[in-house]
C-alpha cells in the first residue's frame, strides 16, 4: 500500500519486522541470525568465541548461547513469540520481532556478572 506524500508515493511500511512464526522447528531466517549472532557475540567475548546449542523441547525450539563457562543467553520460541533469558541474571524479556529478540540476545551478553572483587587485586 502506498500513500501520496507532497512530491511522491511513499509506502506506508518502512521496515519489514520478521514475526515468530508458530512452526515447531528453527526457520533459515532464524539460523542465519543465530550463526551472525554467534560471531558477533564471540567477538565481544572476552575468551575471543561464543557456540550455540540448539534442541526441539516439547514447549517450542531453543538455542543457547555459550562462552567458556558454559550457557550464557537462552533464546526459545514459545507459540509466536520469542523469549530471550539470561542464564546468569535472571532477567526474562519477550518479544514477537525477531530482530528485537537479536538485540536482547547481545544484550544480555554484555550484561555480565561483575565478580565480588576487582579484578587484579591480591585477596
Amino acid at each position: 500500500m502506498f500513500f501520496k506524500s507532497t512530491f511522491r508515493w511513499r509506502p506506508l511500511v518502512s521496515n519489514v519486522a520478521y514475526l515468530a512464526p508458530s512452526n515447531p522447528q528453527w526457520l533459515w531466517s532464524e539460523i542465519n541470525t543465530m550463526c551472525v549472532l554467534r560471531r558477533v557475540l564471540g567477538n565481544e567475548s572476552p575468551f575471543g568465541w561464543c557456540d550455540f546449542v540448539t534442541r526441539n523441547g516439547p514447549e517450542g525450539p531453543l538455542v543457547e548461547f555459550c562462552d567458556h563457562f558454559g550457557p550464557v543467553v537462552r533464546l526459545r520460541r514459545l507459540d509466536r513469540r520469542y523469549e530471550v533469558a539470561c542464564l546468569r541474571t535472571g532477567a526474562v524479556n519477550r518479544t514477537a520481532d525477531l530482530s528485537r529478540a537479536a538485540a536482547l540476545v547481545r544484550a544480555r551478553w554484555s550484561a555480565r556478572l561483575m565478580p565480588n572483587r576487582p579484578i587484579g587485586r591480591a585477596s
